[in-house]
């Protein structure tokens, strides 16, 4: 099973256990969208982790080789089920009823960001890295997700470039709230996810539908991806966005059509 679930003391620690990266196929994506969308309904819990397994990756992304972005048009909004990548279960992490503590253990990349950018915040350890590495393979995604966490100059460097954040340089643009040794930090995420789960349990469902709506008064970061997704489709089935994925896939260099 590619997600893993653990409740205990009022705290749901939703675990992507996909080695070696912890690479998303569509099933896993709605299996996050389904657990995320029911807690705090009538099931006791309090405050969520969403977190990787092992040290090598928070979440690499969608799992090419499993079929990770196949599920549908991009585009078409007609169920979160639809959208044939990780929106849904990106959406389904904001809008869960109870705070969702981002335990980060490795890089976060291209879908893996956009999860992490929809938890209610972040800790990391020092394997940490988030990235937009979609570009090398002629695609992009993540951009809007990027800016909820990122500073905007930093955001637009990530997806042009592909290049990866620090840990170190998360912590000090505010990505991550805390930075500690990777032993540590479950420790620290579960220490966090306590402090939640001890306040008043309706009082934190309000806080947090207060807070997503008024942050949603501000730059709507679902708006922001149904505009990005369909400039990405007309990049897709290209004969150079092909070869950047063959490319990604082979490591190797790419040889563009106007090379």
């Amino acid at each position: 099973m590619s997600i893993e679930v653990t409740n205990q003391n009022h705290i749901s620690i939703v675990t992507i256990n996909n080695p070696p990266v912890n690479a998303l196929a569509r099933a896993d994506v709605m299996s996050i969208m389904d657990h995320f969308m029911a807690l705090g309904a009538s099931d006791g819990i309090r405050a969520a982790i969403l977190t990787g397994a092992g040290t090598k990756a928070f979440c690499a992304g969608l799992d090419y080789k499993r079929g990770g972005d196949r599920g549908g048009d991009y585009g078409v909004y007609k169920d979160p089920r639809d959208r044939g990548a990780d929106g849904g279960g990106a959406d389904a992490i904001w809008d869960c009823r109870v705070p969702v503590i981002g335990a980060i253990n490795g890089p976060a990349l291209g879908g893996g960001l956009v999860m992490a950018a929809c938890c209610d915040y972040l800790i990391g350890s020092t394997n940490a890295q988030f990235g937009l590495p979609q570009i090398w393979m002629g695609s992009l995604g993540g951009g809007g997700h990027a800016y909820r966490i990122f500073p905007q100059g930093l955001a637009r460097r990530m997806q042009y470039t592909g290049e990866y954040v620090s840990a170190h340089r998360a912590f000090e643009v505010g990505a991550l709230q805390e930075l500690v040794d990777p032993e540590k930090l479950m420790e620290k995420a579960l220490e966090e996810a306590n402090k939640l789960s001890t306040k008043v349990p309706e009082g934190m469902k309000a806080a947090k539908e207060a807070l997503n709506l008024m942050e949603l008064a501000m730059p709507d970061i679902r708006m922001a991806h149904k505009i990005e997704q369909p400039i990405m489709a007309r990049m897709r089935g290209s004969e150079d966005q092909k070869e950047a994925r063959e490319a990604w896939l082979e490591h190797r260099e790419p040889k563009f059509s106007d090379d």
